[in-house]
């Protein structure tokens, strides 16, 4: 087929040449040059990277009308890439389906963690205000003041619907919900605001929220928000995080006993299997004397008594960090049932705050802190 159309070309254009060939526009006696139509050009173009034989040349000419048909064809549409979310979207927040016809604009979180992993997404312009108490990562610093976010906020106690009803959000990433202040997932969705949720949020669901959960945030934030490619890195970058602390622990050592201390005296109240923490402390090459045990009231989190907390006799001890990380170590010490336990003995102490043991980024770059005092810094 390109033959022939190259043979129709080249006749027409050698039907121009004869009948120009003779004329003398400008008086110099020069031939002057009549341009080519620009399809005609076109075809010419790609007729000269394909040269005719001699025999082609002497095609009928009156064929030669359908050549700028053909030449000027509708540029093919771009194709939709294969990552690009297809709207609607719809999601289960606490069992409730929540459909987004488009990427949200505006948006409330409830907790820095949430703020994190938009901010790491680059949806900084997104979010227009915040309830959270620990700060933002390093690396999201800039992301962050490069955008006017409010801190409308502390977390607890949860925010009211009202509170969020001020700011006219089109969705809102919770991690807790209180009827008593009218904020639920249905209150949420009948206001129109575009509810979502960590599972840990959603009462009686105790699946773990560990570093898979986390990637499964990302990946439903990166399609809810149509910015999958930046998910994906992101995913790889907290992978590679978990890779090189698992490098960190030496072959063969058996995993020591790892005991979170969050708050409270006595009971504390502790990390459960599928807590944040339990994943963390694995992930240091530790051991939750915990993390087999079910959470109080269908939650992932439980109160430990003292006397089974030295039952377990735990040999090393991360304490959250709420301001007073030196006060916990005192009660431990001072302790006439938990001071003889190894870890006070041996005083294998770490703290993490807060943010640190809630779903998140943050609980990956916390797993060296963890596996600090399980090993020894640089180790």
């Amino acid at each position: 087929m390109l033959r022939a159309a190259t043979r129709l070309l080249l006749t027409g254009a050698l039907a121009v040449l004869l009948i120009t060939g003779c004329d003398d526009d400008d008086g110099d006696g020069n031939d002057a040059a009549t341009p080519a139509p620009p399809a005609l050009a076109a075809a010419t173009t790609a007729a000269a990277e394909t040269p005719a034989t001699p025999t082609e040349v002497a095609a009928t000419p009156t064929a030669v009308a359908a050549t700028p048909t053909a030449v000027a064809a509708t540029p093919t549409e771009e194709a939709e890439p294969e990552d690009r979310t297809q709207y609607p979207v719809t999601v289960d927040t606490c069992g409730v389906d929540v459909t987004f016809d488009a990427a949200p604009t505006r948006v409330i979180v409830q907790e820095s963690n949430a703020l994190d992993i938009l901010l790491a997404l680059g949806l900084g312009d997104r979010v227009i205000g915040y309830f959270g108490d620990a700060p933002v990562l390093p690396q999201n610093e800039a992301e962050f003041e490069a955008h006017d976010i409010e801190r409308f906020g502390g977390s607890w106690p949860i925010p009211s619907l009202e509170a969020l009803l001020d700011a006219n959000p089109d969705f809102v990433w919770s991690y807790g919900y209180d009827e008593s202040v009218g904020n639920t997932v249905d209150s949420q969705l009948e206001a129109g605001l575009g509810p979502y949720a960590f599972t840990e949020a959603c009462a009686g669901d105790t699946r773990a929220q560990d570093f898979e959960r986390v990637y499964e945030y990302i990946r439903e934030i990166s399609e809810i928000f149509d910015v999958q490619d930046r998910g994906a890195e992101l995913i790889a970058e907290l992978e590679g995080v978990l890779a090189a602390a698992a490098d960190r622990v030496p072959a063969g050592a058996e995993p020591p006993r790892v005991f979170l201390m969050d708050f409270g005296e006595g009971p504390i109240f502790t990390a459960a299997r599928g807590a944040a923490p339990t994943a963390m402390i694995e992930a240091a090459g530790g051991r939750n004397i915990y993390g087999d045990t079910q959470g109080d009231a269908a939650n992932v989190w439980m109160y430990a008594t003292l006397e089974d907390i030295v039952a377990n006799d735990p040999e090393a001890i991360i304490i959250v960090d709420y301001g007073d990380p030196d006060a916990r170590i005192q009660l431990l010490e001072d302790s006439p049932v938990l001071s003889g336990m190894q870890a006070v003995v041996d005083q294998r102490y770490g703290s993490i705050i807060y943010g640190d043991v809630i779903p998140g980024l943050r609980m990956f770059y916390a797993v060296d802190t963890v596996a600090d005092v399980l090993w020894g810094e640089g180790q």
